[in-house]
């Protein structure tokens, strides 16, 4: 008893509680002194079910400890050592692999929140509730069949077994279409899916989001909304908000929330969850209120399965999708679209100095769009840019200068790309009928950039955020007229571009909408002309990581994955479709362009036909060149 005490003593210090209960009262808490963990889960009497792995052993041992902080020294000194705190969290995060056992996990744990409350002599006493009041746990699952048979079949078939359970239910025991599991004392397990309406208004203690990844994200939502698919109407994130929520209001300091899933792709929702708990676990250290366990290979958390050869034939068949169920070791996406990331990686070299650099100001835009006599500047202070650029970005004679700009700037960022067709190949192509005599395009990125945004942006302290503007991208496009490329054509979204549009085609720059959300052609064309190896682009992190994160929806339409990005690679993608289409050849012997002081196209006006024929370059596509952006043949 001594050394109760004295562990209750230590276990009070380490949490700073002050005596509220005097030894010797737990009896008018407590109807029955609850067992440890091993006895509940293993026992005849309890769940007579196998002992837990040392992983699933130590989710569980954090997620049951729902009763008040300062109750745990008092039931150190009169149950015993195993009443020793673990580190109290409010939400636990598991990465662990297919076949694990999260659904066990799951039940096993919110079975064990209810017995410990059932221990009670009266849970809403305990917590200070209204006596009429339930408390419920709540498991939710991303389908009514996963919530079913995953969790509430074998849950309620655990319980009604179970010797200990078998007066504990209020009533009769609920029949196998039911969705939930009502015990004495106020008691409800709950089972739920993301297309429930039930969910809300709970008096949650306790509840885990099954398979987190398999939910959709709010965006991923919002993008099916936008072309019209039918998707669940909840998200992830809402999800984990309402249970977030109905617990936090409801028993602020000993609440626990869970998610625990395998990953679909890298960064989806339960690896991004993984990243937060990992950040404040560093943070915070023992103050952390995050539980993080994984990433976990499913044979070092399940004890039953050993090793990864059980899994040879998922392997062999699919052995990136097995490695993300298996590992949780996903790929950039699924359905990827570009596979081929040798391809990828070869068209972007090892030079990392980035060719334009964008500073950004708060004063009056002096310039305008562009010097001319018709500019008219904004006398109105706000963001303006400027550019910087290497000295290695020069126009050169006989190149046709191709713009796209991704300008859906409902998000933090826009983005920007300039090609154009370096010189054409001339020779035998492999194609699947055999071999063809063709000129394919080898295409240059001159840059890839994007416009920022910085909601947090101040002005003499003062707050002034920062949105990106349409304008800024006017003003790009002229400055490298200025300079002396020959754009031969400027291309936009479907987003907030027929103004730019109009405005640049009466200075004479042709300039028209090109959708990659819309339109599939832009992908295949960057696809065709990368996997060729005709693409020569520069060392660019954040479009190799984009390219190689798309997928191909259902739908045909290529995206991001939830909460990923393409803003760099819708750029670059309708930049190299606009510059195929263009032609130009800076031949054998490439020269400067802008020797002779560049080229004013503000001036030459017409069109892009007229504009090159001013310039001496109407013949600039090759023979055979029949304006398809895939095939040219000659």
């Amino acid at each position: 008893m001594a050394s109760r005490i004295a562990l209750s003593d230590r276990v009070r210090n380490d949490l700073k509680i002050e005596p509220v209960i005097t030894f010797g009262t737990l009896s008018d808490i407590f109807d029955e002194e609850p067992v440890p963990l091993e006895v509940f889960v293993q026992d005849r009497k309890f769940l007579n079910n196998p002992a837990l792995s040392p992983p699933q052993y130590d989710f569980v041992r954090h997620f049951e400890q729902i009763y008040l902080p300062d109750l745990y020294p008092h039931m150190v000194a009169e149950f015993g050592d195993y009443w020793a705190p673990e580190r109290f969290v409010n939400f636990l995060t598991v990465e662990w692999g297919k076949g694990s056992g999260k659904d066990h996990v799951c039940r096993i744990s919110l079975a064990r929140v209810a017995y410990l409350l059932l221990c009670l002599k009266s849970p809403q006493d305990y917590f200070g509730m209204p006596p009429q009041d339930e408390i419920q746990t709540l498991n939710v699952a991303a389908s009514a069949t996963q919530a079913h048979r995953a969790f509430f079949k074998p849950l309620r078939t655990v319980l009604s077994s179970s010797p200990w359970f078998a007066d504990k239910f209020a009533g009769e025991v609920p029949g196998e279409q039911a969705s939930a599991i009502r015990l004495k004392k106020q008691i409800e397990l709950v089972s739920g899916h993301s297309m429930a309406e039930t969910l809300e208004g709970l008096n949650l203690i306790a509840a885990i989001a099954d398979e987190i990844s398999a939910f959709k994200t709010k965006d991923e939502i919002d993008r099916y909304a936008r072309t019209n698919a039918r998707e669940p109407a909840k998200s992830a994130e809402g999800i984990l908000k309402m249970m977030r929520t109905s617990a936090r209001t409801r028993f602020p300091r000993n609440f626990k929330l869970a998610q625990i899933s395998y990953p679909r792709f890298k960064g989806d929702a339960i690896q991004q969850a993984v990243t937060r708990g990992r950040q404040d676990n560093e943070a915070h250290g023992e103050k952390s209120r995050i539980y993080v366990s994984g990433p976990l290979p499913t044979w070092e958390v399940n004890p039953r399965v050993s090793g990864k050869e059980e899994f040879k034939e998922d392997y062999d068949e699919d052995p990136v999708m097995a490695l993300a169920m298996y590992e949780c070791k996903p790929d950039l996406a699924t359905s990827r679209y570009f596979r081929n990331e040798v391809a990828v990686y070869s068209a972007f070299g090892d030079k990392v100095v980035p060719p334009v650099l964008i500073d950004y100001s708060w004063g009056t835009d002096t310039m305008g769009d562009t010097d001319t006599p018709d500019a008219m500047p904004d006398p109105k202070p706000g963001w303006q840019v400027s550019f910087h650029y290497s000295p290695e970005l020069v126009p050169m004679r006989g190149a046709v200068y191709a713009v796209h700009g991704d300008m859906a700037i409902s998000g933090d960022r826009a983005g920007v790309a300039m090609t154009h067709v370096r010189q054409w190949d001339r020779r035998e192509w492999k194609t699947p009928g055999g071999e063809t005599l063709e000129s394919r395009p080898r295409v240059k990125v001159d840059f890839v950039t994007a416009f920022e945004a910085d909601i947090a942006a101040a002005v003499n302290d003062v707050s002034a955020p920062r949105e990106v503007q349409i304008r800024w991208f006017r003003k790009l496009v002229f400055d490298l007229l200025r300079r002396g490329f020959n754009i031969g054509m400027v291309t936009f979204d479907n987003f907030q571009s027929a103004d730019t549009i109009q405005i640049l085609n009466s200075r004479g720059v042709e300039s028209k909408r090109q959708s990659t959300d819309t339109s599939i052609v832009p992908w295949q064309t960057l696809r065709d002309v990368m996997y060729d190896g005709r693409l020569e682009g520069y060392w660019e992190p954040l479009v190799v990581d984009e390219l190689l994160a798309l997928t191909r929806l259902n739908n045909g339409k290529i995206d991001h994955p939830g909460g990923g990005s393409k803003d760099l690679a819708d750029a670059l993608a309708g930049s190299v479709m606009a510059a195929v289409m263009l032609g130009g050849d800076e031949g054998d012997e490439p020269e400067r362009a802008d020797s002779d002081g560049g080229v004013n196209l503000f001036h030459v006006g017409g069109g892009i036909d007229s504009q090159m024929r001013a310039m001496g370059i109407d013949s600039m596509m090759p023979d055979g060149f029949s304006g398809d952006a895939l095939s040219w043949s000659g």
